[in-house]
């Protein structure tokens, strides 16, 4: 019980970090001078894209939109508090038919795939794609005498961090109902409970009552023939 509880606290952890680094940058792109002055700045938001801090002289270094599917944000942000709800309300040990929680299991696992597409996908298909390193390369130009920057923000490595602590409890959760479910629809559970739903159960008084009546009247019956039986003799 201890354990499944610091399951349970690591992922709720995971599941805020993982709503605020959707908010924070999750790349920078910096130009310095030799002297180490900062000339341009580039910061990446999976929402707003690109933002600048520097002079127009560096415009064409610009990084191109990266264009992240907005319904994919918007998609992680809805499952975060499905399963935030399912974690604290739905919990493996408040409930008594496990059949139950099965749609938040498999939110877990969902959740757990949105992350990696952000752990993973993002930086193979968007960055590195667009000449943007990962996970940071520092690059001397001697001839512009400017030296590149190129470096994953807190937002990405946050997404990380979460990764590791939603991981355990989405997995123990989904295979915990998911074994449940197995077992549950078993050809041998599925003839007990059919044996349990097709016997009558036994009224023991009943029974008792009904073979004192039936030797009552064996014994009736049986005293009937042989008063005939003396009857006819006489």
């Amino acid at each position: 019980m201890e354990l499944k509880s610091s399951l349970k606290v690591a992922s709720l952890m995971g599941l805020i970090l993982i709503f605020i680094s959707l908010f924070l940058d999750w790349y920078n792109f910096q130009i310095f001078n030799l002297n180490g002055n900062i000339l341009a700045n580039w910061t990446y938001n999976i929402f707003s894209e690109w933002s600048i801090n520097d002079n127009m002289y560096y415009e064409q270094f610009k990084p191109n939109n990266l264009s992240i599917p907005v319904i994919l944000n918007i998609l992680i942000i809805i499952v975060i508090f499905v399963t935030a709800f399912g974690m604290i309300f739905r919990s493996i040990e408040s409930v008594e038919e496990l059949n139950k929680l099965y749609p938040f299991a498999y939110t877990n696992l969902f959740l757990l795939l949105l992350i990696g597409f952000y752990i993973f996908i993002f930086p193979i298909v968007y960055l590195l794609s667009n000449d943007l390193y990962f996970p940071f390369l520092m690059l001397r130009d001697i001839e512009l005498e400017v030296v590149f920057f190129f470096c994953v923000g807190p937002g990405y490595l946050l997404q990380l961090l979460a990764f590791g602590l939603t991981f355990p409890h989405a997995i123990f959760y989904y295979q915990t109902i998911v074994k449940f479910e197995i077992e549950r629809h078993s050809p041998v559970k599925v003839i007990e409970k059919y044996i349990t739903q097709v016997q009558e159960p036994l009224d023991l008084d009943k029974f008792i009552a009904e073979e004192e009546l039936t030797q009552k009247y064996e014994v009736i019956a049986s005293n009937g023939e042989n008063n005939q039986v003396k009857e006819e003799f006489v």
